[in-house]
């Protein structure tokens, strides 16, 4: 999918679009390690990359800069990803009560 991209969108939307998913797997990695009075606040953190994402993707679909096929997988994608992290900052949070 990537070679595919035009240069101007690959070094401008597309390019934000994979520093976030790059944040995002790092602020995923540091919330796993760290202790649970820090943890919450890396999780939002996640949590807003992961909805950032979600709109820089819908984005890209609309502009056509990625496929609608691409697109569609995509979304599934960072819908269960969304979840997860829901899912996780709840946990977080009762457990911390």
């Amino acid at each position: 999918m990537g070679n595919r991209i035009p240069k101007r969108d690959k070094l401008g939307l597309h390019g934000n679009v994979e520093k976030i998913c790059i944040n995002i797997l790092a602020l995923s990695i540091r919330a796993s390690l760290e202790n649970k009075l820090v943890k919450q606040e890396t999780i939002r953190e996640l949590r807003i990359d992961i909805e950032t994402i979600k709109y820089l993707i819908r984005i890209e679909s609309e502009l056509n800069i990625i496929q609608e096929k691409h697109y569609l997988s995509l979304e599934e994608k960072l819908q269960e990803i969304s979840k997860e992290a829901t899912g996780w900052e709840k946990y977080t949070n009762k457990s911390s009560l």
